[in-house]
């Protein structure tokens, strides 16, 4: 091969036939089985010297696809030479190559293409380029059909297919209108049908690593498990997890269960608490060992159980205990929100209260008033004494809203000035409804008033004994801006006065105490005194005349309650009657199988992302911190993380991938999933996020703080509500 004579030259099919090339796919008798065809061509050849001499030996040959005779996209190269250990070894001229099978690798054309399968899948028009060591060959040559029949692998379709006239064969459908059966992800055009009555009696019965089933629309903003862990169901949508137990239709469901009796229902492995969704009248009819539902949040600041003991709901958050409004929140009152046990809102009044069994009610918040309503206004406090008694005092109430200031003071030659409470100037009108009252003490002295103001009071005497008399004195005055309230009012209810069967049912059980009513101590004194009993007919006539209709109202009252829970308790006899016997399986195959150690949480698996070296760090935790929280640095405790909780909080260190043993791992740099609240503004992808009033969130960053307050960017949009997003930590 040294001398010139010995350099092969190559030339395609010319005259001289100088190289003959074959490509040779056999066809020999293939019966129509379900084997798959091998992916390589056999390649065959004559390799001849320049001076048309048969050449042996091993050569370098290169076999280079294009996609047109000339120039085009380069699709595939496989290389067979000495370097690889594949050189092609040519005796007497002859030499076979298997194309595909030497190293293969992608050309530099579109897509990826290491198999002849996938090449002539892809591909109708297929040109083959050969180098033999330095010399390239032309032209291309066009691969004709025979190595095509690589494609029946990817089983495009199957129009005509059929089994000697057998039309249940295919029946000329393609080959994606049927199921096959693969382990690996399938497709069905068109619908399934699943009739399993003659085997278990399941329709469908399906297990998997990670539950039965994964359910979820075009953009996973709703999806559901089946079979997951301990879990029948875990749903998620952009809207809810959906049931109904009748027709209908709801756009982005994370679940809809549609059933003649109810939309769905679930029991723990041992049947201590079931849940029907969707069921008779009820959305969620649900019963429990400990509980009758229990709810929470994501980090727990929030959750409130439903049913429990003697308790309808015990409710706990990190704002309030509770929070129940009207669709349009023109009502709405929180429960157990910071030192208050109700704050309430609404556009009648902040709350309203009534006692069924009389006439007792009372408005909160309502137009001018704090409270309005039948009744007194008392207080209470236990007996020195008697400690199976407490004392109850009702507030003076008169026919316009007074205020009062009081105090005490001395003459000084027959006269003095007395300062009165330094606010009552702020509350008493200063020009109508001024009361003062002066008492002397320690004798009887003639003492007058001489003038009075919301600020100050002129005492005088002009009898010279009572020069230096010690006085007290009360004054009292009109609230300003409530002078113009009306005494008589429009009736918007009925408010009887309690009737004597009410008060005695009070005074009852007080026979050995003295008689503590007005009345009483009224009649006493007067019998006392006058030796005769007290007439009280007037008082009679006039509470009479007052509650005229009082026990008609009560009675109609009585019924219409009677009949209220008559209906509620036919209606519960209808819709809690035991649902048809389900065909359940056995307690040992309903118990759960691996337990949670199989799969780590939802939270947990979305936030396993990976991560270079020195992009986490690891802190003791001074608070309990949960995956995904907004932690920051403890400035008082170095080493130590707390929930960010101050709006743009400059120590922000990143967000929750671990907790426990009173440690925090935490992500700093890359993708990470974080807390969001979007109360402030709605969370768009790419804005910035800083630290939220909302312990443990970030919140979209307005601009007005500088870039060392910034966590990074959204990933993820939160357009409402608080959530889970995934945040680019770090980014400016």
């Amino acid at each position: 091969m040294n001398s010139r004579e010995q350099v092969p030259t190559f030339q395609l099919l010319t005259a001289r036939h100088r190289l003959i090339l074959v490509l040779l796919a056999a066809v020999l008798g293939v019966r129509t089985l379900g084997a798959t065809p091998p992916t390589l061509v056999n390649y065959q050849g004559v390799l001849r010297s320049s001076l048309d001499a048969p050449l042996t030996g091993s050569y370098d040959m290169l076999f280079r696809f294009w996609d047109a005779p000339t120039g085009g996209v380069e699709i595939m190269i496989d290389q067979h030479a000495a370097v690889t250990g594949n050189a092609v070894t040519v005796t007497g001229g002859l030499f076979d190559a298997l194309l595909g099978g030497g190293t293969v690798s992608d050309g530099s054309g579109p897509g990826t293409y290491t198999s002849l399968d996938a090449l002539f899948r892809d591909h109708s028009d297929v040109w083959l380029e050969v180098r033999i060591g330095n010399e390239t060959l032309a032209p291309r040559t066009r691969i004709q059909s025979t190595p095509y029949a690589l494609n029946a692998t990817n089983a495009v379709s199957a129009v005509s297919a059929t089994s000697a006239g057998d039309s249940t064969q295919l029946a000329g459908q393609p080959a994606s209108f049927y199921l096959d059966t693969s382990a690996t992800a399938q497709t069905k055009l068109g619908q399934v049908v699943f009739d399993n009555a003659s085997g278990t009696g399941m329709g469908i019965e399906a297990t998997g690593p990670d539950g039965g089933g994964f359910f979820s629309d075009s953009d996973d903003s709703g999806y559901a498990y089946l079979g997951y862990q301990y879990i029948g169901i875990l749903a998620s949508g952009e809207i809810a997890g959906w049931f109904n137990g009748d027709s209908g239709s709801v756009d982005s469901e994370g679940v809809r269960g549609v059933g003649y009796g109810l939309g769905g229902i679930f029991y723990d492995g041992n049947d201590s608490g079931v849940a029907r969704l969707g069921f008779g009248n009820y959305g969620v009819y649900a019963s429990g060992s400990t509980t009758g539902g229990y709810f929470r949040d994501d980090n727990a600041t929030g959750y409130a159980h439903v049913g429990r003991g003697d308790v309808g709901i015990e409710g706990y958050g990190g704002a309030a205990g509770g929070y129940f409004g009207d669709i349009n929140s023109t009502g709405f009152a929180y429960v157990g929100v910071s030192d208050f046990g109700i704050q309430g809102y609404g556009n009648v009044a902040g709350g309203y209260f009534d006692d069924l069994n009389s006439a007792g009610w009372a408005y909160v918040g309502f137009s001018t008033y704090k409270i309005q309503g039948s009744g007194t206004v008392s207080f209470v406090q236990n007996h020195p004494t008697q400690k199976d008694r407490v004392l109850v005092y009702a507030a003076p109430e008169g026919d316009e809203v007074a205020v009062y200031t009081r105090g005490s003071g001395r003459l000084a030659a027959g006269r003095t000035e007395v300062a009165l409470g330094d606010t009552f100037r702020h509350v008493a009108n200063p020009d109508l409804g001024l009361t003062a009252h002066v008492t002397p003490r320690g004798g009887a002295c003639p003492l007058y008033v001489a003038a009075v103001s919301t600020e100050r009071m002129t005492v005088a005497a002009d009898d010279p004994t009572c020069a230096g008399a010690d006085f007290d004195y009360i004054v009292y005055g009109l609230r300003i801006g409530f002078e113009a309230l009306p005494i008589v009012q429009a009736k918007t209810r009925e408010a009887y006065l309690p009737t004597a069967a009410t008060l005695s049912g009070i005074e009852a059980g007080q026979t050995d105490a003295v008689a503590s009513s007005a009345l009483a101590r009224f009649r006493s004194a007067h019998e006392r005194l006058t030796g005769a009993p007290a007439d009280l007919s007037r008082g009679s006539a006039l509470a009479a005349q007052i509650n005229t209709g009082r026990e008609e109202w009560l009675a109609a009252r009585a019924q219409h309650e009677e009949q209220r829970r008559a209906a509620r308790a036919e209606e519960r006899e209808t819709s809690e009657a035991p649902l048809a016997p389900l065909a359940q399986r056995s307690q040992a195959e309903r118990e759960p199988k691996g337990g949670p150690a199989g799969r780590a949480s939802t939270v947990e698996t979305a936030a396993e992302f990976a991560r270079p070296a020195g992009t986490t760090l690891v802190l003791q935790a001074a608070e309990a911190i949960e995956t995904g929280d907004v932690v920051s640095l403890d400035p008082l405790h170095p080493g130590v993380a707390v929930r960010s909780s101050a709006p743009g909080e400059p120590l922000i260190v990143g967000c929750t991938l671990a907790s426990g043993d009173g440690q925090v791992e935490l992500a700093t740099a890359g993708v990470a999933l974080c807390r969001a609240d979007s109360a402030v503004a709605p969370i768009e992808v790419g804005d910035l996020l800083i630290a939220s009033t909302l312990a443990g969130h970030a919140m979209k960053h307005d601009g007005s703080l500088p870039t060392s307050a910034i966590l990074g960017r959204a990933v993820d949009p939160l357009p409402v509500g608080a959530g889970l997003i995934r945040v680019l930590l770090g980014a400016r």
